[in-house]
């Protein structure tokens, strides 16, 4: 535990956990360890980092290999572990309120405009640009993945039932948790149009 202590929480790490893990992290989803959860941390801790790096790069349980984002390397991966780590082991509650706040602030860069002006074409490419920042860092864990049952992005088949029920629906469903699948993606942090945002840029890809 020392040891993994004294890597520390490099800036990197802490992007690649807010940007990656804290979908799961953060909220619990799954039966993910939160990372202000010292006691549902100890057991793991004490088998030594690597043991944590090998089931955050090859995955275990519920999570996917590299918690479903294939394009991370074993050094981000690994960045993100040593996060957790230090928030863990300096029981230091205020980084996932940390995390939180930074995803807030990101969410609102990357929101769809409200402001009039403009071709509606423009604001609906804005839109679409938005879902897929947010479907990136908060949905592909388990959409691009097909965890927990949840319809792969572009899987049509995987998607014909759900389009059935139609879209002010999936627009409750993603804002409001249903199934396996936590209230906005266990991204309480998120708005409303976040959420609508990304679920149009997945419809986008099956209609």
């Amino acid at each position: 535990v020392a040891q993994a202590a004294q890597r520390g929480a490099s800036p990197e790490g802490k992007s690649t956990y807010q940007a990656m893990c804290s979908s799961c992290h953060d909220s619990g989803a799954l039966g993910a360890p939160m990372v202000t959860d010292k006691a549902a941390w100890k057991a793991r801790i004490v088998k030594g980092p690597q043991a944590l790096y090998t089931s955050a790069i090859g995955g275990i349980g519920a999570m996917p290999a590299k918690g479903g984002h294939s394009q991370l390397s074993e050094d981000e991966v690994k960045g993100a572990v040593d996060y957790i780590i230090a928030q863990v082991s300096n029981a230091k509650a205020a980084g996932a309120n940390d995390s939180a706040k930074s995803s807030t602030e990101a969410g609102g860069k990357n929101a769809p405009s409200n402001k009039a002006g403009g071709k509606a074409g423009t604001a609906a490419g804005a839109s679409m640009t938005a879902g897929k920042k947010t479907y990136e860092s908060v949905c592909a864990s388990c959409h691009g993945t097909g965890m927990a049952g949840a319809p792969k992005y572009g899987d049509k088949a995987a998607w014909a039932s759900h389009l059935k029920e139609g879209k002010t629906h999936l627009y409750e469903t993603a804002i409001n948790g249903g199934g396996a699948m936590p209230p906005k993606g266990g991204n309480p942090q998120l708005s409303d149009e976040d959420v609508k945002a990304a679920v149009d840029y997945m419809l986008n890809a099956v209609q």
